[in-house]
């Protein structure tokens, strides 16, 4: 399954963790942020889309 969103193209964004060592701060680990995906079927095909454009397609009617 894709990690991303089909229609708008949202994927996963590179993030830090910040640690406070003597008065600044320094990147600790980097991870990764995924976006919020739900299956959805659109017109009788069935697609991951974020919670944005779930909430777009809802008020659409298009689900």
């Amino acid at each position: 399954m894709a990690k991303f969103c089909e229609i708008c193209g949202k994927g996963k964004n590179k993030a830090n963790h910040w640690k406070k060592i003597m008065s600044k701060l320094d990147p600790v680990r980097t991870y990764f942020q995924k976006p919020n995906l739900h299956s959805v079927k659109v017109d009788g095909k069935k697609m991951r889309v974020c919670s944005d454009c779930r909430k777009k397609l809802i008020k659409e009617g298009n689900i």
